[in-house]
């Protein structure tokens, strides 16, 4: 307080006082655009295979859940998709393992927005392995 001239110090508690009660109202927008920009969906299995769980995309993460379940396939790699079409642009890597929690990131230059489907997808045989509609 005292590097304050004390001119402006009630001038410089108001502010204080207003930027501590705004505070609570900025963090509950913040927290309401949040839950707005994730998108989930439940895994369906595809190409006679058995991919069940749940996709969690949010900003640029593609989350596997714990309930995530592939069963025996080679080479599975997740990416996103449209409307029934795989984009390999998407690719996000190989599949860490075919049960449980994993986090994948959407390459540069890719928009989440521009996707509505997460995918894991065989690229042995060129075929999708599952898909999880996200709304």
């Amino acid at each position: 307080m005292d590097q304050i001239p004390k001119s402006r110090r009630n001038d410089t508690m108001i502010d204080r006082r207003t930027f501590l009660v705004s505070l609570p109202a900025t963090g509950l927008s913040f927290g309401q655009a949040w839950a707005q920009s994730a998108r989930t969906g439940m895994f369906s299995g595809r190409s006679n295979h058995d991919t069940t769980g749940t996709a969690i995309l949010e900003g640029r993460t593609l989350t596997l859940a714990d309930d995530f379940v592939l069963d025996r396939a080679p080479d599975p790699i997740v990416g996103l998709g449209r409307d029934g079409k795989w984009d390999p642009n998407t690719f996000m890597g190989e599949l860490m393992q075919k049960r449980g929690r994993q986090v994948y990131t959407l390459p540069a230059g890719i928009n989440a927005a521009d996707y509505n489907e997460a995918y894991i997808w065989c690229r042995a045989a060129d075929v999708p392995l599952g898909i999880a509609p996200l709304s």
